[in-house]
């Protein structure tokens, strides 16, 4: 038995980069042990005006309060989540019981509890889709970020909208708030370093180390800081009236060097990386922050161009008289959906001036293919609108992830689940490595 277990746990330990049992900290989660339990798809009503899940990018945000009706099958609560990109309307589905299949087909179905509804209707100075989604027990309500791929301005925030907001889970009535820009020290920060991916906080952990602000948002966009930068905040905490278009501010957890500075740049980091989703897991007394996206695991080859290797300088200007084809973007030489582990700590540590803000790095990761329903070819365009999927959020009473995968089920998310567990906690007795549990 003893024999068994190491054999099966080396697979992992090389995978995702951490030493022997005996090295770990027993303070972290790592990834094995979390357990894939399965997927399913989503109930499709569709309507005019982008009242469909058809090219969503796949936000979502765990509610415990949602669903009260429904079975007693161990997945209580309620997702919601955004719709087509062109509209990001937002409904509440529940969380059936998965299934793990590898077909679309053999999926069960969320049905829709309430139904799509533009929340950010009347919204000034908006501009793009809704990006992310978490709930903030505290609060009552769900915090989202809002913004587009592109801009004129690059990381210049005073060319760019802001992107942080709130709405209750009421749909009929979301009482939506924002938009609101981050800064640091005073200093405004572009959307484009500082909201995308998006999650909660553990208040008591908040309030332990960071004054309080439980809300972490963060992203990169390929010329602004190249890495999991991630921030936290506590809008609801600001002494004066957030009006639409001013500040909120936050605390520096980690940030990276900017595209030349690649001495400040975050651990085996590519420009071809496409960071998407984030979740602050919890097991008893281990934790680990986690990052989600699609990682190139050969960075040295990843490059900015065109399909089968041909880079840009190779074909512009005429890219089709030089053989190009496909959109011209940054492309992954081995793209993989997965998890970034950080240590909770090295982010308390920057927050409180005792680390470098780039020096903070993951001390795991999880390949996620085996379970996703996609294909992730070499030469992805991970600059293209499906890489934008690999999105995540928390139960956190149950110890549940739910990971959007965008254009599973033909150009719609599916949603998969997996299961946190930890020694010494709620663990079965056996330490396994992470995989499809019998």
């Amino acid at each position: 038995m003893a024999h068994r277990w190491i054999v099966a746990l080396i697979p992992l330990l090389v995978a995702t980069g951490f030493g022997a049992p005996s090295d770990s900290d027993p303070a972290l989660l790592y990834p094995e042990a979390i357990s894939y339990l399965g997927a399913f798809r989503l109930e499709e009503r569709w309507a005019p005006n982008y009242s469909t899940w058809e090219y969503s990018n796949g936000p979502l945000a765990y509610y415990p309060g949602g669903d009260p009706n429904g079975p007693e099958d161990g997945y209580p609560g309620s997702l919601f989540m955004a719709g087509h990109v062109y509209a990001s309307k937002v409904a509440e589905l529940e969380i059936p019981a998965p299934i793990d299949s590898r077909t679309v087909d053999g999926l069960p179905v969320a049905r829709v509890l309430q139904r799509m509804t533009d929340i950010t209707a009347g919204l000034p100075d908006k501009s793009g889709f809704i990006m992310g989604m978490t709930y903030v027990p505290s609060q009552g309500r769900i915090y989202f970020t809002h913004g587009q791929d592109y801009s004129d301005g690059d990381c210049d925030p005073s060319n760019s909208p802001p992107g942080l907001g709130s709405f209750k889970p009421a749909l009929s009535n979301p009482d939506t708030t924002g938009l609101w820009f981050i800064s640091t020290g005073g200093v405004m920060l572009h959307p484009f370093t500082s909201l995308r991916y998006i999650m909660e906080i553990p208040q008591d952990w908040a309030d332990a180390n960071l004054q309080g602000r439980a809300l972490a948002t963060g992203r990169h966009r390929g010329w602004c800081p190249e890495g999991t930068n991630l921030y936290a905040s506590a809008p609801w905490a600001e002494r004066r009236t957030l009006r639409p278009g001013t500040t909120v501010s936050a605390a520096t957890l980690m940030e990276f060097g900017d595209f030349p500075d690649k001495a400040r740049w975050s651990k085996e980091h590519s420009s071809a990386n496409a960071y998407q989703g984030g979740a602050w897991l919890t097991s008893g007394d281990k934790a680990a922050v986690v990052i989600s996206g699609i990682i190139d695991y050969d960075r040295a080859r990843s490059y900015y161009g065109y399909e089968n290797w041909k880079y840009a300088n190779q074909c512009d200007p005429d890219p089709r008289r030089a053989g190009c084809s496909g959109q011209r973007g940054w492309r992954a030489a081995n793209p993989k959906p997965a998890f970034l582990f950080y240590r909770p700590k090295d982010l308390a540590d920057v927050a409180n001036g005792l680390k470098r803000p780039w020096e903070v790095e993951w001390y795991a990761k999880l390949d996620l293919s085996r379970y996703m329903l996609r294909r992730y070819l070499p030469t992805m365009l991970t600059t293209g609108a499906d890489a934008e999927d690999i999105l995540m959020t928390f139960d956190r009473r149950n110890g549940l992830i739910y990971v959007s995968e965008s254009f599973a089920d033909g150009p719609r998310p599916v949603v998969h689940v997996f299961k946190v567990t930890a020694p010494g906690n709620d663990w079965n007795g056996e330490r396994r490595p992470a995989g499809r549990q019998p």
